[in-house]
């Protein structure tokens, strides 16, 4: 890293070890023609990334489902209100003492939940893992667990902001804060909003394992992917370590984005100076996208990760391909759920046609002549057939993860 970025960064971190949020942008210097990847093999080269040992994975289309829209409203509605209820107990307390007792209380409370919802995480994941729970199934089981999470960690900043909490109470509440954002991302909010008929979520990469979940999509001209290792946390606290020791443990986590990257923040859990942490959330912001991440303080390891890639940003090299007259359908490979491109032609230009990944169609290429999605975990059959009545097939197999 150069010297003016690595004092960048620094400045950033002693702001935030201050107890305050900071955003310094960096002077990236010029930009890189391709991404860096996981693999020195990838055809879609993307950013390092936290990686899941993954026994089973699937598709899932989430589309409107009265039940599990209920599950979710239910769980927020539960913890709006606790906050209710707590805050009208404190208010009808007669002194301090009581106060502290009330906020005692509810912070077992939390606790208790805290520990219902990770055991429930771990048994979903368990039973989509045996195979008797679908892609879908599971992934309207991670959006429930998702809306008990964010509910959760709105009760234990509520606890945080009590007057009346004692430091046992705050410093608790702070350790199942961090430990809850494992369990909720942006693609679990995602499938909770299609389940409402907000929107649909076509074609979500659904991975788990012993170690973990992982999620993938292509939305809205982006590809993004979220990953959570929640056994990576753990409930011991540490200091902050100096800046020096966090600018070389975050290039060792991400060498490639802290070397592209134009912005870098870092805020710990909890932010207030005095307290011990338990974590602190990352944010990388580099020309073609983010990656943000939640790494457990005493042990260093990532926890949970958001990466977000601007898809027409991302490098792609022809990989597998086949002819049928002047027609020519290529695709471009990637890891297990990572972003495959498909690209279809006609005399050498961009063309409409219908793609088919196995026996399932996946979409139309667009007026460039591609389709991006997250790629199958195995070795699959891409067809493409143009509005000519053209069709094209080949043989295409995902790469090894990092």
């Amino acid at each position: 890293m150069s010297f003016p970025r690595a004092i960048a960064l620094l400045c950033t971190l002693l702001l935030c070890t201050s107890g305050v949020t900071a955003f310094v942008p960096v002077d990236a210097g010029p930009s890189a023609a391709t991404l860096g990847g996981p693999s020195a093999s990838a055809a879609v080269t993307t950013p390092g990334y936290l990686p899941v040992t993954a026994e089973r994975s699937g598709f899932a289309s989430v589309d409107v489902s009265v039940t599990d829209s209920l599950a979710t409203s239910r769980a927020a509605l539960d913890q709006r209100l606790t906050r209710a209820t707590l805050q009208q107990r404190l208010d009808d307390a007669e002194n301090d003492t009581e106060r502290r007792r009330i906020v005692s209380n509810a912070t077992t409370v939390l606790e208790t939940r805290t520990n219902a919802l990770v055991a429930d995480a771990a048994d979903a994941r368990e039973r989509f893992r045996r195979g008797s729970l679908s892609a879908a199934n599971y992934s309207t089981t991670l959006a429930s667990i998702d809306a008990r999470a964010e509910s959760l960690i709105s009760l234990a900043q509520f606890i945080e902001a009590r007057p009346a909490a004692s430091a046992t109470s705050k410093t608790r509440a702070a350790q199942f804060r961090a430990q809850l954002l494992a369990y909720s991302d942006s693609l679990r909010d995602r499938i909770a909003a299609a389940t409402d008929g907000e929107s649909r979520l076509d074609r979500l990469y659904v991975e788990a394992g012993p170690n973990g979940t992982a999620l993938a999509a292509v939305e809205d001209e982006s590809y993004v992917r979220t990953a959570s290792r929640p056994t990576n946390y753990d409930t011991d606290p540490a200091g902050v370590p100096s800046g020096s020791a966090i600018i070389d443990h975050v290039e060792s986590l991400y060498p490639w984005v802290m070397n592209q990257s134009t912005g870098v923040s870092f805020v710990p859990i909890p932010i207030q100076s005095s307290s011990a942490k338990y974590a602190y959330r990352l944010s990388l912001t580099y020309s073609n996208g983010t990656v943000e991440s939640y790494v457990d303080m005493s042990s260093g390891e990532v926890y949970q990760e958001t990466e977000t890639l601007a898809l027409d940003g991302l490098a792609a090299s022809p990989d597998a391909s086949t002819t049928s007259g002047d027609t020519r359908l290529t695709v471009s490979r990637a890891y297990s759920g990572g972003p495959m491109r498909v690209s279809v032609t006609a005399d050498g230009s961009p063309t409409s046609a219908t793609v088919s990944i196995g026996n399932e169609t996946v979409g139309s290429t667009g007026a460039d002549g591609r389709l991006w999605t997250p790629s199958p975990s195995d070795s699959v059959t891409v067809g493409a057939r143009t509005a000519t009545g053209e069709t094209l097939r080949v043989q295409s197999t995902s790469l090894p993860a990092a």
